[in-house]
């Protein structure tokens, strides 16, 4: 004996499902979007104000680089430094 599936309530049941889902969708988008709390002040830019640097010195590959940066609101200066292959150091100061 096999088992034969009954497909004759397939166009009712896909019927019933599209009205459910046509009305979930029309209830969620009534709703609006969502609410995350009470609206801020606005975006606050304070000036900048960092310190940063690194250095990497590998002399069993022969690897000596670093960079420094200090900032202080619109005011920014730093140096990089590169060993270069000949063995000379090129350093680079740079002031915004």
């Amino acid at each position: 004996m096999t088992y034969t599936p009954n497909y004759s309530k397939f166009p009712e049941l896909f019927l019933q499902f599209l009205v459910l889902f046509s009305l979930l969708a029309c209830t969620a988008s009534a709703m609006g979007p969502p609410h995350g709390g009470p609206p801020h002040g606005g975006y606050h830019a304070a000036p900048a104000h960092y310190n940063y640097g690194y250095k990497v010195n590998d002399a069993y590959h022969g690897v000596d680089f670093g960079h420094e940066e200090k900032r202080d609101g619109k005011y920014t200066e730093g140096v990089y430094h590169v060993l270069l292959p000949d063995g000379r150091v090129q350093v680079s100061n740079t002031q915004f």
